[in-house]
């Protein structure tokens, strides 16, 4: 499928943090912490509104102390939503606008880790630069 990579004009309009949890745990081994990262999309088609969630768990030996899980909602300007995203029954992001917003939706997970975490144990473990082009390797489809 060729693609059309005129910009698409957005605007973060809203962040929800959807889970936040931490759990007690020993003195640990930096060496010792896995991550696990997933981004899932959704669309509110009626508000041409795009929804892109992070969700973030820091494990250590397979049990995780800090689970952070926060979508951010983008609005898409009309012109664009007509043109570029809506398609018959499907709204398909081009992957380089998914990783774009997955980027955005991480950087903004990070920021709300960083204020979760101040003055307490746990924000000696902030959040990993996370490489959005290796967590998203295909356009994306929403089914509407």
């Amino acid at each position: 499928m060729a693609k059309n990579k005129l910009p698409i004009s957005f605007r973060l309009v809203k962040m929800e943090e959807k889970q936040f949890s931490t759990f007690d745990i020993p003195d640990v081994d930096v060496g010792k912490i896995t991550q696990k990262v997933a981004f899932g999309f959704g669309a509110d088609p009626e508000k041409r509104v795009i929804v892109c969630g992070c969700h973030y768990t820091l494990l250590v030996d397979e049990q995780p102390f800090i689970n952070i899980h926060l979508l951010c909602f983008f609005a898409i300007e009309e012109k664009a939503w007509n043109e570029k995203l809506i398609k018959p029954g499907e709204i398909l992001l081009d992957r380089d606008f998914a990783i774009h917003l997955a980027s955005i939706t991480a950087s903004t997970t990070r920021g709300a880790l960083f204020a979760n975490t101040k003055n307490t144990i746990h924000q000696k473990y902030p959040m990993a630069l996370i490489d959005t082009t290796n967590s998203i390797k295909e356009d994306i489809s929403i089914l509407i």
